[in-house]
């Protein structure tokens, strides 16, 4: 049976579930960056979600980063292996270390000496997904060859004709063999059909149909 522990910090409650046994190894990391600091650590079953909170300085927040240098810094996270729950907790205080992750990553409260949040350090994929074009008199289609990872959604990709999106009617998981019926969605015209990962906002190809 679980038992249900509330963690409370500077008026912020988090309620977590812990089982009756739990594994929690110390680690000392003396990486220069966050995310290779904490990563070689856990396996790929983890929900790369980590709590810090402790003393820095030197925070330096730029365009699409930020930096500091830990004072006195906790964080933990969550592994799941083999069927059991695994609390990973670390300490670091070396001021030469310098711990770098994207602004996009925090949740939290983070100032020029404190930090105190969840960072987030599952980045999104940006898939590889191959299509063969098919241009007929009577027949436009585009049909993946292959995708890459193997679980990409339909739904994560916007199909636009001519820069405007239109539905392209696909569902599920993205499967070598599936075809996109472009005669259906623009007709026999002479148009550009392009495809985007929505996500990460990339585009996956462009197809000029005549």
């Amino acid at each position: 049976m679980n038992k249900k522990v509330l963690l409370i910090v500077l008026g912020i409650s988090f309620t977590i579930l812990l089982p009756t046994s739990i594994a929690v190894p110390s680690i000392q990391t003396q990486k220069s960056d966050f995310e290779h600091a904490i990563k070689p650590i856990i396996s790929q079953d983890f929900v790369d979600k980590i709590f810090a909170i402790g003393r820095i300085t030197n925070l330096q927040i730029e365009e699409d980063s930020v930096s500091f240098n830990p004072i006195n810094l906790w964080y933990f996270g969550i592994q799941y292996l083999d069927g059991e729950t695994i609390w990973y907790v670390g300490h670091t205080k070396n001021l030469d270390n310098v711990f770098r992750f994207s602004q996009s990553e925090f949740k939290g409260i983070l100032t020029q000496g404190f930090i105190c949040g969840i960072i987030d350090l599952e980045q999104e994929v940006t898939p590889t997904i191959t299509f063969s074009k098919t241009d007929m008199i009577s027949t436009n289609t585009l049909t993946v060859i292959s995708a890459s990872p193997a679980d990409v959604d339909w739904s994560d990709l916007e199909l636009q004709v001519d820069g405007t999106a239109a539905d392209h009617g696909m569902s599920g998981t993205v499967t070598a063999g599936d075809i996109i019926d472009i005669t259906a969605i623009a007709g026999t015209g002479a148009y550009t059909i392009t495809i985007r990962h929505i996500p990460t906002n990339t585009l996956i190809g462009s197809w000029d149909f005549e």
